[in-house]
């Protein structure tokens, strides 16, 4: 994007639509933390963030492209916020739902709900270019009523996701192909870890627990989740933890102590200031702010 003029800010749309597009340059719209209750595309077009998404922390230069699912907490922090340029795309699940068409954009498990690689991708020269001008398409589209509009819009929407799922998958591929010079026990261990962390998390929360059913040392083990899946052994298992305490605010009426109960925390206060810690809110506020009575609600405004 090059000018404010073209994209406006979000503001309401109909339930039949919800897709929204726009801009922001000079300026950090997401310099507190913020929860939508859709799909969240940001592409960054100029200047660089810390950004923070769920437990982790991320550098991020443009131009990226960052992608977050619905209910997933994230922040972006910048010591020059008049260098920001960036677009966003958000659309409702209503709009299009990833996992009813991910055979037509294999999307989901890659830009969304994937717990081991970073929510962006870094993009070329070109790259930016192909994708301003989507956005532009979006954008343009939004401001006039007229025929099969939806299916235009829901066509540009498709488009940018599959050019964004083709370049994470290149990175992601390469990233394999870089790790294909670790020795196998290497390699193994880490595909052996994201079984075990699945089978084991609801129980195990302790990183010398998967280090010893690996048979490998907590520091060694921790080295290789820290260079290549930039989290700390303890970042993985909480992450995991907090995905699911987030899942069941939202989607039950459990009581937090019911929650951490089944989280294997005997102590909800622990579990509290944990959660807290991880997500910058409380689950009581959380809970308020994006359960399923608040879901049901900003859905209908939206």
């Amino acid at each position: 994007m090059t000018s404010n003029e073209s994209i406006s800010q979000p503001t309401s749309l109909p339930k039949e639509l919800a897709l929204n597009v726009w801009s922001s340059e000079r300026e950090n719209p997401f310099n507190q933390l913020t929860r939508f209750s859709y799909f969240s595309l940001v592409l960054l077009s100029q200047g660089a963030i810390e950004l923070k998404a769920d437990v982790s922390s991320y550098t991020v230069k443009a131009p990226a492209v960052l992608f977050f699912s619905p209910y997933q907490p994230f922040k972006f922090g910048t010591a020059q916020p008049e260098e920001l340029q960036l677009s966003v795309v958000n659309f409702h699940p209503d709009f299009f739902c990833i996992l009813k068409h991910q055979q037509e954009v294999s999307c989901n498990g890659v830009l969304f709900n994937n717990l081991y690689e970073a929510p962006f991708v870094s993009l070329s020269s070109e790259q930016l270019q192909l994708l301003s001008v989507q956005i532009q398409q979006m954008a343009e589209e939004l401001q006039q009523e007229a025929l099969a509009q939806h299916d235009l819009l829901l066509s540009y929407l498709k488009i940018f996701l599959i050019h964004t799922t083709r370049y994470k998958k290149q990175v992601d591929a390469q990233k394999a192909a870089d790790q294909q010079g670790l020795p196998l026990p290497e390699r193994s261990i880490l595909q052996k870890l994201k079984m075990s962390i699945e089978e084991h998390f609801l129980q195990e929360h302790a990183p010398s627990f998967y280090a010893d059913k690996l048979n490998i040392s907590v520091k060694a083990l921790g080295k290789l989740t820290k260079q290549h899946v930039n989290r700390t052994l303890s970042d993985l298992i909480q992450e995991r933890l907090m995905m699911e305490a987030k899942r069941e605010l939202y989607l039950t009426d459990k009581s937090v102590k019911e929650i951490a109960y089944s989280l294997g925390f005997e102590d909800e206060y622990y579990f509290s200031r944990l959660f807290k810690k991880n997500t910058d809110t409380s689950p009581i506020q959380y809970r308020k702010t994006v359960g399923e009575d608040q879901a049901r609600k900003l859905k209908i405004e939206y």
